[in-house]
């Protein structure tokens, strides 16, 4: 009889101590007498991969009290826009710097930037073509006012003078000499916007390169 108490006892501690191990969480404590959780979490009130410690328990008992270090999630990279000077375990949201002007009126804004380097140039509007006549080496935006010069030769017909012999009389009579028109050449100078019309015109020489002949009739006296 006794024997049969003795192993029935025996089977008690046993389950006993396998309910205990049903909400233990496994894993080697370190030097502070913490781990981190990885079996049974929940059952502890504590989450997948927290860190906790277990601390003894007075008078040499193996009770123990579980203390749950709390993390601040967050950028911890002191390099990146976002860094959360209070984190304590980078959460892996860091973002990269990128320099550059932010200011969307400037002349050089950077529409990737996300830290301003003070490099922003004001937007100055004028001709930024070298090659015209109003050109503004300070201008940056072009606002369409540049001019140009540009030169145009064309030739004109000169009409010849009819002269008379005794034209006091009458002006029909016999022709004496043909008449034959000459020609000069004009050269102008215009000035033109980016369209390509013609603002102004001023005409800079004239010059005759064959001279008109007279045409003479000579008339009958009454």
């Amino acid at each position: 009889m006794k024997r049969w108490s003795f192993v029935v006892l025996f089977l008690m501690v046993f389950l006993c101590a396998n309910i205990n191990d049903v909400y233990a969480h496994p894993g080697r404590t370190d030097s502070n007498g913490c781990h981190t959780c990885r079996t049974n979490c929940e059952k502890w009130g504590l989450s997948y991969g927290q860190y906790h410690c277990h601390n003894s328990g007075s008078n040499g008992s193996s009770a123990s009290k579980s203390y749950v270090q709390q993390y601040v999630y967050g950028c911890t990279d002191p390099n990146s826009v976002n860094y959360n000077s209070g984190a304590t375990k980078d959460d892996g949201s860091c973002i990269k710097k990128v320099y550059g002007c932010m200011d969307s009126n400037a002349y050089n804004y950077n529409f990737n930037a996300n830290t301003d380097d003070g490099s922003c140039i004001a937007k100055i509007y004028g001709c930024i073509d070298s090659s015209a006549n109003n050109y503004n080496e300070e201008a940056n935006i072009s606002d369409g006012s540049c001019l140009y010069t540009k030169y145009k030769t064309r030739y004109k017909k000169i009409k010849y003078k009819t002269k008379y012999q005794y034209r006091f009389f009458s002006k029909k009579g016999k022709v004496l000499r043909k008449g034959k028109n000459g020609k000069k050449m004009i050269k102008s100078k215009l000035t033109i916007n980016e369209n390509g019309d013609v603002v102004a015109t001023e005409i800079v020489k004239e010059n005759v390169m064959v001279k008109p002949v007279s045409k003479i009739i000579v008339t009958k006296k009454k």
